[in-house]
């Protein structure tokens, strides 16, 4: 007969294909199905993993990876052209860990965190590092286990509104387990503390209840058998509260055991009787699920504490053999000593001690591994230690380095602006020398022009402003000497920031509030372009024939505009711009080009 969980994966693997052939003309492609089981089996992962499971299984061969590691190359997976098929990985490794699945390798998961983490969300990393961690665990790894979990912690983002804290709080109680493992309670309790928070923020109930029940261990591992009374009562009642009525019942072996010891015999009596009631554990007989038959010992205690000798017996070597040798025959050996049953003394006692040697044993081995994994963690931790900080060495170095960069590009930025500024207020004092020389230069011109050559003291004057006009003349070529020593770069670059120029950089884009540049701006452009580039001022001037409006635009070629800003500059087509710029290549070099005008104009002032 089939199980309902059977019978309700079949009927949504039909209610998908009936949907799926329900469509109006059309079947969906096999990626599109692939995609549908995927995003079933996801909605179902919490609930019901088995099915997810079952679902994820029953995809074609040529997509369903195997946790062995057989589709993988150089660490990735074959995608193909199933782009979610590092989706797919996760989910089946998700779902078989859900199913209580031991991970033989690590193969699988170990592409999946390389993958994620350079691909995936804050809840993909995370998910693939506690999928790593648990096959770790399963392999006997247990501080790389350990250091998949912290890291599993790390990437997850718990600001975030989509938060896994489903699978957060399960990371935190795989931590706890393996903290009790190595005889670690305050690290336990503190992990499933953590782990019952994130799970109440998830919405599980269950499972945060779970972890608070699992407080239990740790209050074993130090002894507190009162704390662990309180534990195991306040848990109980918060499961009837929520309604799981059978795993309040599950939790009083443990109080059933502690009332035992304090001879507190009605109490013991009534928490067996709800234990046997309501645990959902004993079939109709009266036997106990497999793997629990511990709890016919506390039933034998009991009856051998009402003097119900043969009971007692009875429920002893019902522990046989299931794993709890020594203690059966403790039990046993204590009802024949009881009874002054000589034979069954000598007998129960030779079986006891060696079941306790073996005992002795297996503790000895158990101690030895895991002082050894107690070892090998610490030593692990300290290698990872020791690896964080020499991260944190290489980055503060590497931030140093940054700094003393960074310090070096603002002082050299300093200093080439403080050269910079100087540049300019040697560029400007040498134009405005120069000016001065051409001033004198004129205003003796005009004095020469208006003297009388007949007069004998004019004569001499006229000598005297001959002369004075020479010298005038030789020290404008000396500072024209001075000026060109200057790199064009230099002169542009201060010439750059006047008003003028800043002026016209603004308006050489149209917008539709546009408003063209004036006669006066024009002429203040063509006055403080040639009171900073003397030498340009030397070879227009050479042309007279250019033409006012050819005139503006050599100056703004020679300024670096292209041919769209002129246009708008001068509100000419750019056709027009090209045919004054080769009316001017024509007039002052003789050629049609307009092409050759900016280079041309370069080449004659070298």
């Amino acid at each position: 007969m089939k199980s309902k969980a059977q019978i309700g994966v079949v009927l949504l693997c039909g209610l998908l294909f009936l949907l799926a052939g329900c469509g109006p003309t059309s079947k969906p492609s096999q990626k599109e199905r692939v995609e549908s089981v995927m995003r079933t089996a996801d909605s179902l992962m919490r609930t019901r993993p088995d099915s997810a499971l079952r679902l994820l299984y029953s995809l074609t061969p040529e997509y369903k990876l195997s946790s062995s590691g057989g589709r993988l190359r150089g660490g990735e997976l074959r995608s193909g052209w199933l782009e979610g098929s590092h989706y797919y990985s996760l989910l089946l490794l998700d779902a078989q860990n859900k199913c209580d699945t031991v991970f033989r390798s690590d193969t699988l998961q170990r592409a999946l965190v390389r993958y994620y983490d350079r691909h995936g969300t804050p809840n993909e990393r995370m998910l693939a590092y506690y999928l790593l961690g648990r096959a770790c665990h399963d392999m006997g790894e247990v501080p790389k286990a350990l250091d998949s979990y912290l890291t599993a912690i790390s990437v997850a983002d718990t600001t975030s509104a989509d938060c896994d804290y489903y699978h957060l709080c399960r990371v935190y109680g795989q931590m706890a387990t393996i903290f009790h493992q190595q005889l670690l309670p305050e690290d336990e309790m503190q992990a499933r503390k953590i782990s019952e928070h994130y799970a109440w923020l998830a919405k599980d109930t269950l499972e945060a209840l779970v972890a608070y029940e699992w407080r239990l261990g740790a209050y074993y591992l130090e002894n507190k058998m009162d704390s662990v009374l309180f534990i195991a009562r306040t848990a109980q009642v918060e499961y009837k509260k929520y309604g799981y009525y059978y795993k309040a019942a599950r939790l009083l072996p443990a109080v059933i055991s502690i009332l035992l010891d304090r001879r507190q015999y009605d109490k013991a009596r009534e928490c067996m009787e709800y234990y046997e009631k309501e645990s959902k554990l004993f079939d109709a007989q009266g036997n106990i699920a497999k793997g629990r038959e511990l709890y016919y010992y506390y039933k034998g205690v009991y009856m051998q504490a009402m003097n119900q000798t043969d009971s007692a017996l009875y429920y002893y070597r019902k522990v046989l053999n299931t794993g709890n040798d020594e203690t059966a025959y403790k039990g046993l050996l204590s009802v024949y000593e009881t009874t002054n049953n000589t034979d069954s003394i000598a007998k129960y006692a030779r079986l006891f001690a060696n079941a306790n040697d073996t005992a002795l044993l297996n503790y000895q081995r158990h101690t030895l591994r895991q002082t050894s994994a107690i070892s090998s963690f610490n030593h692990y931790q300290k290698e990872r230690e020791a690896s964080k900080r020499r991260h944190l060495q290489d980055q503060n170095t590497i931030l140093f380095i940054i700094l003393l960069f960074g310090f070096s590009i603002i002082i050299g930025y300093f200093l080439f602006s403080l050269n910079r500024q100087k540049n300019r207020k040697k560029i400007v004092l040498l134009t405005r020398q120069y000016e001065t020389l051409r001033m004198q230069l004129f205003l003796a011109s005009k004095e020469l022009e208006g003297l009388n050559s007949k007069d004998l003291n004019t004569a001499a004057l006229l000598a005297q402003k001959s002369e004075e006009i020479a010298r005038l003349r030789d020290l404008i070529v000396q500072q024209q000497a001075k000026i060109h020593d200057y790199s064009d770069s230099k002169l542009e670059d201060a010439f750059r920031q006047t008003d003028i120029f800043q002026l016209f950089h603004t308006l050489r884009k149209y917008h539709r509030d546009y408003i063209p540049p004036t006669n006066d701006d024009w002429d203040k452009l063509i006055k403080t372009f040639f009171h900073y580039f003397p030498h340009y001022h030397k070879i227009l001037s050479a042309n007279p024939a250019l033409r006012e409006e050819q005139l503006r635009v050599c100056v703004l070629v020679i300024l670096h505009y292209k041919t769209d800003e002129i246009a708008t500059l001068t509100s000419k087509s750019k056709q027009q711009v090209s045919q004054t710029k080769s009316q001017i290549n024509r007039r002052i070099f003789g050629q049609e080009n307009a092409k050759t005008l900016k280079s041309n104009l370069d080449e004659m002032i070298r």
